[in-house]
């Protein structure tokens, strides 16, 4: 694992002052260049942020943007701490059983947040682009990745197939008497009735190519 490269005054202001957007390519882009990025982080473990909605884990690039941002995130005896990001890659199964999302580059109290499937993919679709080898061979990693993603997000789901046959006749029942709102709106509810985790859930279908009722009585 190699050192944080230099940032200077500029480039901290510079990549602060960006949007959500220009954060996240930023980010993105060095982690993999890198192989490092910077948490908060106390006593050997990588601090997290309860929020309203959601939790989620604060990622930087570098130590002197989580310090910029510490006091934001209320942040008090947690410091700076490098991770190899192949080491974060490792923590991302046990970041979906806790419910945690990642924010890349918080900097003024806006994040750009992702799931942890999704951060698993933007470094996957970066480190790929660099790798040697034809395109054959780079369509036939992707399509390997893919196809490993449904499968997790499956798991994740935890859904038996009769559960899944209740949740699509439930959906078509609902989509008879109302247009769909692209949105999960049916199938939320389904889950919160039987106290099923509905924000996992949701990150799952996600990943299975559903984002709306309609979407997964037609695909699940």
């Amino acid at each position: 694992m190699t050192d944080f490269p230099p940032l200077s005054d500029a480039d901290l202001h510079r990549i602060r002052a960006g949007s959500d957007a220009l954060r996240r390519k930023e980010f993105f882009t060095t982690a993999v260049d890198t192989g490092l990025v910077c948490a908060m982080g106390a006593d050997g473990k990588v601090a997290f942020v309860e929020d309203v909605d959601f939790s989620f884990v604060p990622l930087w690039t570098h130590p002197r943007l989580a310090e910029a941002e510490a006091d934001a995130l209320e942040f008090e005896d947690e410091r700076p701490v490098a991770v190899a990001l192949d080491d974060v890659l490792s923590m991302l199964d046990g970041f979906e059983e806790d419910d945690l999302e990642i924010a890349v580059q918080p900097a003024g109290g806006e994040a750009f947040v992702v799931s942890a499937e999704r951060f698993r993919e933007e470094v996957f679709t970066l480190r790929l682009r660099h790798e040697p080898g034809d395109e054959y061979t780079r369509a036939a990693r992707r399509a390997a990745f893919h196809e490993d993603q449904r499968r997790r997000a499956g798991q994740r789901l935890g859904l038996s197939p009769a559960d899944r046959e209740a949740l699509v006749a439930h959906l078509d029942e609902h989509l008879e008497e109302h247009d769909c709102d692209d949105a999960f709106t049916a199938a939320a509810e389904w889950a919160e009735d039987r106290d099923l985790p509905w924000p996992r859930m949701a990150r799952a279908l996600d990943v299975l190519g559903c984002h709306c009722d309609c979407e997964v009585a037609a695909n699940l």
